[in-house]
């Protein structure tokens, strides 16, 4: 089998499937290699290690190409700064006193740290007895001028790799691979290498054929070891294997983990190297290797998960729309509910407490203040379900009007709750939710959310509440279908929408011809009302064209200018707080605007939840792959997933926390843990 280096999934895996707080795959530690401070991760405790991110390349780390096309391209295309470059170099290699310093500072001077495995042809009695001093001699006199040069260069070495397997010249006799490990150490420490300037790593195959080759027998003491590291792989029924199984990631690296962590303490773990194999029983074609990897959702499930275990609130059962905020909107009710469909859908919440809160929010909406208009308003408050403007201040008479888009996305995930819950009874009463949803949505004056056809809103305009026309293209088909699943029908915003062909970097698609211009509100083409539809309705083939070519635009501009492209509307963790980023935009292209239409392009980002929807729509796309592995491990670990990452890589994430991410996340999972069907549909229909 190929070693395929897997150091970007490892980190995505390893985090959350271990919890190893000494735990280190060769991953990202930006803050620090990008500030040049390594140094102390010699005294680093396992309270709070760095996490580092890297991988191998095949060519020649002293040419700029190689890092151009493979290190840096890895770094666009996983939105993330790796740190460290893996290579293997001979230590009589014919040419050390070139070949060492190019590749070390070639790497440095773009701000990765090498990780070189230090081989040899050679037995370990013959480097023990010094057969080869005069070559590590020239290797270390080149490492040592290297590093003279100060400015915190350093690498990690790993003499003698995987010494505990058959085949290595290096592997049979445990006490000479100690006393070689050693003797390497002295020559390099007498060439003048600092103690400062090197990070000494020890590196076995975690596997060994016999009790008496397990790593921890050649292990060369604390003293000299920096890092512990190993090798494991996925072998599945590979024909040369001596076995046949398929493991998965925790059946591969669990064990050696718990076995370094008893041999070296608190010592950093590195993954030095690991892949999987595709070859499964039978050698059937299938998506054995993606299968292998897939325990990455339910990292991403349980990540998004703690967005609303922190902003849950148990007196309304609403859920905050931006972390540690008690506000909300009822498109972003939408987006909570169909989180917590889906966190329940998935295991994430036992029967009881997902009832508990279903039967919370439905006593709150059957008690909801509402205005005159007999819709709810646009905005409440999370902890008193009392009517709330957009600006999050008082609005006791409900003058803020209401929004036939939210309302929409409102409705749609109460018709899925109705739909999928019939069974459920908790109310004194004995009702079930379906029917309790359906007096709430009775005391509700519905029909205004339509008007001639169109989606109807209401803003308020001079002490007064003004009825207009509401949605563009996309926005309006989705609401529009969404009310349709309540009987409510807005012909002409389904059938006769305004539109006209527009030419986008050579790709053909529809727009609003109604922008601010002439209508005194916007046509953002962006992402995220096509996404939602089909990860919840379905795209029907209406819409599918103009879906394939908003995704070949953002892809063609990654592949155009190198930036990871996936546009939507969301919150920012900067002022203005809040922006659309689209496509395309009163007859501009590529535009990140706020709700008045002032441009930020400095501000322009990639969207967490975009990426992991794409993905979940269209898995079988390489770029969509890029998306998804770019985003799944932008969280933080107890607030749940961030919004995105700015495409300038000098702002690095955005950092604001919301519940349309984190829901869209756990959507995105369980239309993939459901075949691929979209939430709306029962599961007896899929059935049949």
């Amino acid at each position: 089998m190929n070693k395929v280096r897997l150091a970007l999934m490892m980190l995505i895996l390893l985090g959350s499937i271990f919890a190893s707080k000494n735990l280190m795959t060769i991953a990202d530690a930006s803050k620090q290699v990008e500030n040049r401070k390594l140094n102390p991760i010699r005294n680093q405790t396992a309270s709070n290690p760095p996490v580092l991110l890297g991988l191998y390349t095949p060519d020649y780390m002293g040419n700029q190409s190689t890092i151009d096309n493979q290190l840096y391209q890895v770094d666009q295309w996983v939105g993330k700064r790796h740190s460290i470059a893996g290579l293997f170099f001979d230590i009589e290699d014919s040419n050390p006193a070139y070949n060492i310093p190019v590749s070390l500072e070639q790497l440095k001077q773009n701000g990765y740290t090498a990780f070189i495995n230090l081989k040899s042809t050679r037995s370990a009695a013959q480097i023990a007895r010094g057969d080869i001093d005069s070559s590590l001699q020239k290797v270390a006199k080149a490492y040592s001028d290297w590093a003279k040069q100060g400015d915190n260069r350093i690498a990690f070495i790993a003499p003698l790799q995987e010494m505990n397997i058959p085949g290595e010249t290096y592997s049979k006799y445990l006490q000479n691979f100690k006393l070689a490990y050693q003797r390497i150490q002295k020559i390099f420490k007498e060439a003048g290498v600092s103690s400062q300037a090197i990070r000494w790593v020890f590196a076995p195959n975690g596997w060994s054929e016999d009790n008496e080759h397990r790593f921890e027998n050649y292990y060369p003491g604390d003293k000299s070891v920096d890092v512990v590291a190993f090798s494991a792989y996925n072998w599945g029924y590979c024909s040369n294997s001596s076995w046949e199984h398929w493991s998965s990631p925790k059946e591969v690296f669990e064990s050696y983990i718990k076995r370094m962590k008893v041999m070296a303490g608190s010592k950093p773990i590195f993954i030095a190297q690991t892949a999987s194999t595709s070859n499964t029983q039978n050698s059937l074609p299938n998506t054995a290797k993606d299968q292998w990897l897939q325990e990455a959702d339910k990292v991403a499930a349980k990540r998004a998960w703690k967005y609303f275990e922190r902003n849950w609130n148990p007196q309304t059962g609403l859920v905050n729309s931006v972390d540690n905020l008690p506000w909300t909107t009822w498109w972003d009710q939408g987006s909570a509910l169909l989180g917590i469909h889906a966190a329940y859908q998935l295991g994430l919440l036992p029967q009881d407490v997902f009832q508990k809160r279903m039967n919370t929010l439905l006593q709150t909406l059957e008690k909801l203040p509402l205005p005159a208009t007999g819709l709810p308003n646009k905005a409440y408050s999370t902890h008193t379900a009392e009517m709330r403007r957009l600006n999050d201040t008082p609005d006791p008479k409900g003058t803020s009007g209401w929004s036939a888009l939210d309302m929409a996305r409102f409705l749609l995930a109460l018709h899925i709750i109705r739909s999928h819950y019939p069974e459920y009874s908790d109310s004194p009463k004995g009702d079930s939710f379906a029917s309790r949803i359906n007096r709430i949505v009775d005391r509700w004056h519905t029909s205004k959310l339509v008007k001639d056809g169109w989606l109807n809103g209401a803003i308020p305009r001079a002490g007064k509440l003004l009825e207009v026309q509401e949605g563009r293209l996309g926005y309006e088909q989705y609401a529009a279908h969404s009310l349709k699943l309540w009987n409510i029908q807005a012909s002409n915003a389904l059938s006769n929408p305004p539109i006209k062909t527009v030419e986008i970097d050579g790709i053909k698609l529809q727009i609003d011809q109604r922008n601010f211009k002439n209508s005194g509100a916007t046509n953002y083409l962006t992402n995220d009302p096509y996404l939602l539809w089909g990860l919840e309705m379905g795209w029907n083939d209406a819409v599918k064209p103009q879906m394939q070519n908003l995704f070949k635009l953002q892809q063609q501009r990654f592949k155009r200018t190198g930036i990871l492209t996936a546009v939507n509307e969301d919150s920012l963790d900067r002022s203005p707080y809040f922006l659309y980023y689209s496509v395309y935009f009163n007859g501009q292209s590529w535009q990140a605007v706020n709700i008045t239409g002032k441009a930020y392009p400095q501000l322009r980002f990639v969207s967490t939840k975009a990426a992991f929807s794409w993905f979940a729509l269209m898995p079988d796309d390489a770029y969509t792959k890029k998306l998804r592995d770019f985003a799944q491990n932008l969280s933080d670990k107890n607030r749940g997933y961030f919004s995105g990452r700015y495409e300038n890589s000098k702002l690095g994430v955005n950092a604001s926390v919301n519940v349309n991410t984190n829901a869209s996340i756990l959507e995105s999972l369980l239309y993939q843990a459901r075949g691929r069907h979209p939430l709306a549909l029962d599961l007896s229909e899929i059935k049949n």
